[in-house]
């Protein structure tokens, strides 16, 4: 816990420069860099904003990529490129489990040094609603999402507190007020959602998939169907 993941050191300023370096030193072709930050796709089809080594960046409406670090007990870390604006951002902190971590703050660093605006209050397209509407699964978890008030709502399965609504940024792209920098980008297959990717402070972290035929229980029953 006392060194960064896999063992290497370095200073924030350091990180910062790394992706620049593999942009623009030679150390990579083009071909190879390419390679590296794109997304993958799973057997089942379902898309990941993960590379070899790379998470894929969503910060409003710019797109990165990067990657946190660290361990429990120890540091923790995180790096983001932003390639149309040429931005690179670091951060490196002491301690882990905070509300307020590196991969936090460097989300909260880049929306002001891009000028990222808080996401819009929009009620979503009712066609859109139910079109996403449904269960979706990762593992063995959860989550559900459906229609409130002409609001496209989520809920995960046994959850206590009440359901967060989104809010529509374009066909696929949902945010959440209370978490600004946060997003929720949906696959389709033709008109159908099959996936969801979730952005967290701008990175990519992880991904649910459609389950047709299973249902929320507890605090959200009868919610999906």
């Amino acid at each position: 816990g006392l060194l960064g993941e896999g063992g290497m050191c370095a200073t924030a300023a350091d990180l910062a420069r790394l992706p620049v370096a593999l942009v623009g030193s030679g150390w990579l072709t083009g071909r190879s860099l390419g390679r590296m930050i794109a997304p993958t796709i799973l057997n089942d089809g379902t898309v990941i904003d993960y590379g070899f080594g790379t998470r894929g960046g969503l910060l409003g409406r710019h797109r990165a990529w990067g990657h946190t670090g660290g361990g429990l007990h120890g540091s923790w870390a995180a790096v983001a490129y932003y390639p149309e604006q040429r931005v690179s951002v670091a951060v490196a902190a002491n301690g882990t489990g905070g509300d307020v971590d590196a991969a936090v703050l460097q989300g909260q660093i880049a929306a002001l040094a891009l000028g990222v605006e808080p996401p819009a209050a929009t009620v979503p397209d009712q066609r859109s609603i139910q079109t996403l509407a449904g269960t979706y699964v990762r593992g063995e978890r959860a989550t559900c999402f459906f229609s409130s008030a002409g609001k496209l709502m989520r809920v995960r399965e046994g959850q206590a507190g009440p359901p967060t609504p989104l809010f529509q940024q374009d066909q696929a792209t949902f945010a959440r007020l209370d978490h600004p920098l946060d997003r929720l980008v949906f696959q389709f297959e033709g008109r159908d959602a099959v996936a969801y990717r979730v952005y967290y402070d701008g990175l990519f972290s992880e991904s649910w998939r459609r389950a047709r035929g299973r249902f929320c229980t507890g605090a959200s029953a009868n919610v999906g169907r």
